[in-house]
């Protein structure tokens, strides 16, 4: 990742059926997803998968996570939050915050 993350967090997908090729998705560009960092605030944010290649549903991938505008939504975020990640409307998988390197975003 280019930019210094946010987060980092265990990453689950649900299901395969949001990937391109319905198998897994693929690293090989950026990946960016929209996030339930608040009750009432969807945000995107940008993966990195680290040296993964291949990323396939029902299974759990270490995670860095660059959220965009953090400064809109302070303090929402702490050590073992389950943060959905999402397709529009629809629930794709989930985050859980292992830790927290913007401080910004940390719930005291």
């Amino acid at each position: 990742m280019k930019c210094n993350p946010d987060i980092l967090a265990d990453v689950k997908y649900f299901s395969a059926e949001h990937f391109t090729n319905k198998e897994y998705l693929s690293t090989e560009y950026a990946i960016r997803h929209d996030h339930l960092v608040k009750e009432d605030y969807l945000t995107c944010g940008v993966h990195d998968y680290f040296e993964e290649n291949k990323i396939y549903a029902n299974r759990i991938y270490k995670t860095n996570i660059k959220f965009i505008s953090p400064e809109v939504y302070p303090k929402s975020l702490w050590v073992g939050k389950n943060i959905q990640i999402q397709r529009g409307s629809k629930i794709i998988g989930e985050a859980i915050v292992i830790k927290i390197f913007n401080k910004t975003l940390q719930k005291k």
